[in-house]
C-alpha cells in the first residue's frame, strides 16, 4: 500500500540520483513473524470531496487492515526472505502481495507478484515483477519494492542521526532515491500496547533534479517525509508509520498505520515470541 502513496510523487521522477549505495543487511532475528496494523488517517474527519480525482482513487484503494507475515527459507544453499501482504482495502476488495528478498547477509530483492480479489474471492488482476537483476534494465543492488519497508530498516544500525541511501522502485521506469536518517528514540502508543521506538524517517531526494539553490528549496518545502517507528527491543518490529497520501503537494491527508497484535517463532532475543510493551 505505501507503493500506491507514492506513487503520484514517483509518476514525476525517473531514474533519480547516483546508482551507487550499498543493499541493507539483513535483519537476522526474524524467523517468522506475523504483524497486523489498522490504517486510517490521522485527520479521522478528513473529507476527499473536493480533492483531485487521482487522490479520491488512493482513498478508495486504501488499506482498513494490512496482515504482513515474515518467513526465511532456503533452496539448496541459498537464504532467502519471503515477505507477504495481505491488504483489506476501503472498497471492499483485498490485495495479496508476495516478495522475495536474497538473503546473502545483505538483502537483495529477487521479485514481487501481486493478486487484487473483489469481495467474492473473483481475481480482478494479477502483476508479477520481472526479475529486478536483469541486467537489461541495470537496476542497482540497493532497489526495493515499497512492499517491503516495514521490514526492510531493521537491518539498519539504529543509532541516532545514522542515515542511509537507497532507490525505490515505483514502476519500471520511476526509481527515486531515497534518504534513511535515525532522528532517535520516543515512546509511542498504539493499540498493541506503549512502545519504546526508533524512530526512522524516510525523504525522497527531489533537489537532484533541479540546480542547488533551487534544489534546496524544493527539498525544504516540498519533499514529503514518511516516519517508521521501531521497537527498540527484540527484533525491531514496526510499531506505527505515517506518511502522506499522494505527492509532495501540500493539505494532503497523513495515512496512519498502527501496530494491533505482533507474534514471532521463538528466538533468543525475543523466546516467549509475543511482542511485550514496557
Amino acid at each position: 500500500m505505501i507503493g500506491r502513496i507514492l506513487a503520484a510523487l514517483g509518476s514525476v521522477l525517473i531514474l533519480a540520483g547516483p546508482l551507487s549505495a550499498e543493499p541493507f543487511k539483513s535483519p537476522l532475528s526474524i524467523t517468522k513473524e506475523r504483524s497486523v496494523f489498522q490504517c486510517g488517517y490521522e485527520d479521522p474527519d478528513v473529507s476527499f470531496a473536493r480533492k483531485p480525482l487521482g487522490i479520491q482513487a488512493l482513498d478508495r484503494e486504501l488499506a482498513e487492515e494490512i496482515e504482513i507475515t515474515v518467513e526465511r527459507y532456503r533452496e539448496g544453499e541459498q537464504k532467502y526472505i519471503r515477505i507477504h501482504n495481505n491488504n483489506k482495502l476501503r472498497n471492499g476488495n483485498k490485495l495479496d502481495a508476495t516478495t522475495i528478498l536474497i538473503d546473502r547477509g545483505e538483502l537483495i530483492w529477487k521479485s514481487t507478484t501481486g493478486v487484487i480479489t473483489n469481495a467474492s474471492g473473483k481475481e480482478l488482476s494479477r502483476g508479477s515483477f520481472y526479475d529486478p537483476r536483469d541486467p537489461a534494465y541495470g537496476y542497482p543492488d540497493d532497489i526495493y519494492d515499497p512492499s517491503v519497508l516495514l521490514t526492510l530498516f531493521r537491518g539498519m544500525e539504529l543509532e541516532k542521526d545514522y542515515q542511509q541511501y537507497f532507490h525505490l522502485w515505483i514502476t519500471s521506469h520511476n526509481i527515486l532515491r531515497m534518504k534513511i536518517r535515525v532522528e532517535g528514540t520516543e515512546e509511542v502508543k498504539v493499540p498493541a500496547g506503549t512502545f519504546r521506538c526508533h524512530q526512522v524517517v524516510m525523504t525522497p531526494m527531489v533537489s537532484e533534479f533541479y540546480g542547488e539553490l533551487i534544489g534546496k528549496m524544493v527539498q525544504r518545502f516540498f519533499a514529503p517525509q514518511y516516519t517508521f517507528w521501531l521497537d527498540t527491543q527484540g527484533s525491531h518490529p514496526c510499531v506505527k508509520y505515517r506518511g502522506a497520501l499522494g505527492s509532495a503537494t501540500a493539505g494532503l491527508p497523513m495515512v496512519i498505520y498502527e501496530l494491533i497484535s505482533y507474534t514471532q517463532e521463538p528466538t533468543e532475543d525475543q523466546p516467549e515470541g509475543e511482542l511485550k510493551s514496557p
